[in-house]
C-alpha cells in the first residue's frame, strides 16, 4: 500500500483483468461516486486506453486495454481542495484499488 497527501494504493489480484478503483474518503467517510465525473485516464507511454466503466456503491471500476501508468485529473469539487495529477500503476493480471483522500476547503 502506497500512502500520500492524494490516495493510497493496494493491489488486488484478479485473473484476466487489468484495471483499478477509484474510491474517494473525505475522512473516514466514503464518498459515493457520481457518473458524471469524467476522470478520463490515458496511459503515460503507450497507447492504453479505457475499455470500460462500471459504477456502483462508494467508486467507479475502469478496465484498461493493457498494464501501465495512467494518468487522470480529477475535476474540481466546491468543497475540496483542488487534487494534483493522479497516477496509477496497472500490473498485468492485476486489478488497482486507488483511495483519494479529499480534504475540505473550510
Amino acid at each position: 500500500s502506497i500512502a500520500g497527501r492524494a490516495g493510497s494504493v493496494d493491489t488486488v489480484d484478479r485473473q484476466h483483468v487489468d484495471g483499478f478503483v477509484l474510491l474517494l474518503k473525505d475522512g473516514n467517510v466514503d464518498i459515493p461516486w457520481n457518473s458524471d465525473w469524467d476522470v478520463n485516464p490515458t496511459e503515460v507511454d503507450g497507447q492504453g486506453s479505457v475499455r470500460s466503466y462500471s459504477y456502483g456503491g462508494a467508486g467507479v471500476r475502469i478496465g484498461v486495454s493493457k498494464p501501465g501508468i495512467y494518468r487522470f485529473e480529477f475535476p474540481y469539487l466546491d468543497e475540496y481542495l483542488t487534487l494534483p495529477v493522479q497516477e496509477i500503476v496497472v500490473e498485468p493480471g492485476k486489478f488497482v484499488e486507488h483511495v483519494i483522500h479529499l480534504e475540505r476547503r473550510f
